[in-house]
């Protein structure tokens, strides 16, 4: 489902401020070690309760894994743009420009309902403002100009643990390989697909397609595509 910066979802997350920080610090090994510290840390409690000393075997390594991960949180939301620089190649000043549009009114975000949750309970796939896609992952996110995007393409064919998965495949000219994303469904893997070529119509949309005789999959052929779409494309 399309979701525009109005919408509460997103509202949410644009008012705390820099979305790339907010997208940096969610997830990741920070909240694991947290979530299982303050796990200990209970179990410690209640066996101190009935065991006395005993249950800070429990008790002090709960501590000690709540504290880590606060530490690691704190970390990572103050070097969030020194981490994005790298992962992108972009300026701090683009950077900065990422933010702002996924503040902006144009920015939309495609929606997933992850297995385990509820349908009223939707999280955000990708954003896509007017220059760039941003794709959450799990305390990071995959950030690329749409300028710059080779193919954008729906798949019934993504392998997965229990057989084929259907989803978006794309890759930018930066990549080396294509990337997957099977939360999204038929829908939503179609919406990716549009919004990308309306904003940037030499995107290869299909998975597997014939240039000048030769067959591409982009399963396979994932960086001979991408030079495929420097040549015939150009450079910048």
């Amino acid at each position: 489902m399309i979701l525009h910066s109005n919408d509460k979802l997103c509202v949410k997350l644009t008012k705390k401020g820099s979305v790339l920080q907010q997208l940096r610090n969610a997830g990741g090994s920070a909240v694991g070690l947290i979530a299982g510290g303050w796990c200990l840390l209970v179990c410690g409690l209640l066996l101190m309760a009935i065991f006395g000393i005993l249950g800070a075997v429990f008790a002090v390594p709960g501590v000690i894994l709540v504290l880590m991960g606060n530490s690691s949180k704190k970390r990572r939301a103050r070097d969030y743009m020194p981490h994005y620089q790298q992962s992108t190649g972009f300026s701090v000043e683009e950077l900065e420009q990422v933010d702002r549009e996924l503040s902006s009114p144009d920015m939309i975000a495609v929606t997933f309902v992850h297995p385990n949750a509820s349908k009223n309970h939707p999280s955000i796939g990708c954003f896509i403002t007017p220059n760039y896609l941003v794709m959450p992952l799990i305390g990071d996110c995959y950030i690329r100009r749409i300028r710059d995007m080779v193919a954008a393409a729906y798949s019934e064919k993504i392998p997965g643990i229990n057989g084929y998965q259907f989803g978006v495949l794309y890759i930018s000219r930066q990549d080396t390989e294509i990337r997957k994303n099977s939360l999204f469904s038929t829908e939503e893997s179609l919406e990716v697909v549009d919004e990308l070529c309306k904003r940037n119509p030499s995107i290869i949309r299909d998975q597997i397609f014939i240039y000048e005789g030769k067959q591409y999959d982009l399963l396979k052929d994932g960086a001979a595509i991408v030079e495929l779409h420097k040549r015939v494309c150009g450079e910048v």
